[in-house]
């Protein structure tokens, strides 16, 4: 008989606590089928009415966070597909990397573009 392993659960609740979370003010989310990276799409709306902003979100999930926290359990360090971060570099749209705690039900965010180039700039610039 097949088994659900964990790590499917966890990304189904990850999903649900951002479509959630979005939906109460008032953005809308859609289920990407085709998994290149990215899990929803989101739409931004103001006031009920649509605006031309949208962002990807690449959801992530753990039911211990304290495995992925350094310097003193201020940041989180999630691995990621180096060839998505490469690719995710040239979307025109954000990418929002989120980490779930299922412990805490928390959602923690960051935009993985900004993040990426803050890195880039370090290392370039030595």
């Amino acid at each position: 008989m097949p088994s659900r392993p964990r790590s499917h659960s966890l990304e189904d609740v990850s999903i649900a606590h951002l479509t959630s979370c979005f939906a109460g003010v008032g953005w809308t989310t859609e289920r990407l089928s085709s998994d290149y990276g990215e899990d929803l799409l989101v739409r931004v709306f103001e006031r009920t009415r649509a605006t031309e902003y949208s962002f990807f979100v690449q959801a992530k999930a753990t039911d211990n966070l304290s495995q992925f926290l350094i310097h003193d359990g201020e940041v989180i360090s999630f691995p990621i597909d180096g060839d998505h971060a490469k690719y995710w570099l040239h979307f025109w749209e954000p990418v929002i990397l989120t980490v779930y705690d299922a412990a805490s039900h928390v959602t923690y965010w960051t935009c993985i573009q900004d993040y990426l180039k803050k890195r880039l700039f370090r290392v370039l610039s030595g």
